[in-house]
């Protein structure tokens, strides 16, 4: 199988509602598709959508790096070459980790689509896989807001939630979580994410605050650089620590899971470098006892069902994943994976199972189609 033409789609995916993060305001996602066609016409797809807080690209370098690395992908025969090529891209591209993840998402998903078999079989995993217990992320400023939220959520099925803290005076934020509590007790599981927007000072007074509010985990309480502090405020057993801005890469991974700095590490395939990176960088941490959890991006369909065939090739029974971003979305570029009581289930078919919308993709462009030559 020859690649013999390559595409990139730049596009624009607004949000239903802007969503507030210790890093910014989010009100919109511009990114851009990796289309690989081969000499049969079959396609594989990926998508590079940057974001601030993991140490990724601006999506005006992204967009560089990701033409490069497809132009020097045309030509090649797959799966022969795939070592070779991950080695060169790789090497000329180590500071786009966005671009890298989109190329190694249509790589996969070509040679998986030519062989017969869905991604996450073609990661490892145990093939017919797929449905995932996924978390939903609740919304709002005000408490009655996060209740309304929460309730809505579990009446669609939800078992896990988690909320976006740290954006905000401690004492609202407070104020909102013990509206969730409140509004849905226990079984359900409630998560938090601070997204590094803690001092370790601040940090240890709000996880007392918390232990008797019975919270399933906390992500990155502390800035990403801050792992000797992730560890000290794990070792005070108030709430499970879960590491998220801090395992931007492989090594990060190793390095977090290796000093015991947290109960779970947060794995966004598209900020690893891609599907094949975050299987061995998951595979590593289960096997050293460590908790995974894979999330998207708040991208595309295309780059949220990337990150699912990657949780399907991982064992069962791990914390929800966090992958239902696709509702945040006031338009998609494909019609996503279907989510029903708290699950996701993949696509049926090979590869990832979809491609974009024609439709969708001509309607949500933010620039002009890119033939990528040689």
């Amino acid at each position: 199988m020859r690649i013999r033409a390559a595409r990139l789609h730049p596009y624009r995916l607004g949000l239903r509602a802007p969503l507030v993060t210790a890093h910014e305001r989010l009100e919109a996602r511009a990114g851009l598709l990796l289309e690989l066609i081969a000499g049969d016409g079959t396609a594989g797809w990926g998508d590079a959508c940057p974001i601030r807080g993991f140490g990724m690209e601006t999506l005006e370098r992204c967009g560089e790096a990701l033409a490069d690395l497809a132009a020097a992908t045309i030509g090649h025969e797959l799966p022969g070459d795939a070592a070779a090529l991950r080695a060169c891209t790789e090497a000329c591209a180590a500071d786009a980790p966005g671009a890298l993840g989109a190329l190694e998402t249509a790589l996969t998903d070509l040679s998986a689509r030519v062989a017969g078999v869905s991604l996450a079989e073609k990661l490892g995993g145990a093939p017919g896989r797929r449905a995932l217990e996924i978390s939903e992320l609740v919304v709002g400023d005000a408490p009655a807001q996060v209740e309304a939220s929460a309730r809505a959520a579990v009446a669609r099925g939800f078992g896990t939630l988690k909320l976006k803290v740290a954006a905000r005076d401690w004492r609202d934020d407070l104020a909102r979580l013990r509206a969730l509590r409140e509004a849905v007790p226990p079984p359900t599981r409630v998560r938090l994410d601070a997204n590094g927007g803690w001092t370790e000072a601040a940090a240890r007074e709000r996880l007392a605050d918390l232990a008797s509010l019975d919270v399933e985990l906390i992500e990155q309480p502390v800035v990403a650089s801050q792992v000797d502090a992730l560890a000290r405020l794990r070792e005070l057993g108030a709430v499970p620590i879960a590491a998220d801005e801090a395992v931007a890469s492989a090594a990060d991974v190793s390095r977090v899971v290796g000093s015991g700095a947290a109960d779970v590490v947060v794995l966004k395939p598209a900020v690893l470098g891609g599907p094949r990176v975050a299987v061995q960088a998951a595979r590593a941490a289960l096997e050293a006892g460590c908790g995974v959890v894979v999330t998207s991006l708040i991208d595309s369909a295309i780059g949220v069902t990337a990150a699912a065939h990657v949780a399907a090739a991982l064992p069962s029974g791990r914390p929800a994943d966090g992958l239902a971003t696709g509702g945040l979305l006031d338009a998609d570029v494909a019609s996503g994976p279907v989510v029903a009581a708290g699950c996701m289930r993949l696509p049926d078919g090979p590869g990832l199972g979809l491609a974009p919308e024609p439709a969708l993709l001509e309607r949500l462009r933010r620039a002009p189609l890119r033939e990528i030559a040689r």
